[in-house]
């Protein structure tokens, strides 16, 4: 009678310990074809190309910190200018002053000087061609392909040293085939954003692209004492 019982537990011990182990076996599989899966499709991005170093490159061979944002997802943010690139930059700010400027700064790098022809701690560049004054980089958030911000201090790869870091946006290229499309949106005080593009070929050997953008706005405040002292100029 007591050899059965050991018997019996000998082979309730073994059972438990194929179950536990299959569990084991089953779970780790799981997780190593979930770990997987994720590596490979994060975010949907599996390769970001990047040309910091005016050279194409993935973005986790180049030796700096960048951050890079998509046509769309500029689009998607409602960046329509510099001062909504801080959406979707981390550490960037810009700054108004009264004579319509602007000063931009990465990682509270930046200088403050409202003269409209004063070079900037921040470079802003269009296919890694600088434009030297802030005063000059109105609209040039407009048929973008992507823009890729570089923190830091920057040497004269693209033309300018820079120490708050350097901001390069790459515009569309023309196509091989024709394109065409338009984007408008309504919003609060009358406020109308139209933009459009045309792409196509020319000849076997040239392209072209053509890009517009209209921005209007009744404004969001009024001056009561001004229009009091318009009337009376215009009444009498």
């Amino acid at each position: 009678m007591g050899v059965l019982q050991m018997q019996s537990i000998k082979l309730n011990i073994s059972i438990i310990l194929s179950f536990t182990l299959f569990l084991f076996l089953a779970f780790s599989t799981n997780i190593s074809f979930a770990q997987e899966d994720t590596s490979n499709s994060f975010l949907g991005l599996e390769e970001i190309i990047v040309t910091a170093q005016k050279r194409e490159q993935n973005i986790n061979d180049v030796g700096m910190s960048i951050d890079v944002a998509s046509g769309d997802q500029l689009e998607n943010a409602g960046v329509k200018d510099m001062i909504d690139l801080g959406r979707l930059v981390s550490g960037f700010t810009a700054n108004s002053n009264y004579y319509g400027t602007y000063t931009y700064t990465i990682r509270g790098v930046g200088f403050q000087d409202t003269a409209l022809a004063s070079n900037g701690a921040v470079s802003i560049n269009i296919d890694e061609m600088p434009i030297p004054f802030s005063a000059l980089t109105t609209g040039v958030v407009l048929d973008i392909e992507r823009v890729e911000v570089l923190k830091g201090p920057q040497g004269t790869l693209f033309g300018q040293n820079t120490t708050g870091g350097a901001i390069n946006y790459i515009a569309n290229k023309p196509t091989d085939e024709f394109e065409a499309g338009i984007r408008i949106q309504y919003g609060s005080f009358n406020e109308i954003d139209i933009t459009g593009f045309v792409s196509g070929p020319i000849s076997e050997n040239l392209n072209y692209r053509l890009a517009a953008k209209s921005w209007t706005s009744d404004g969001d405040q009024k001056c009561i004492v001004v229009k009091r002292l318009m009337d009376r100029i215009q009444y009498g």
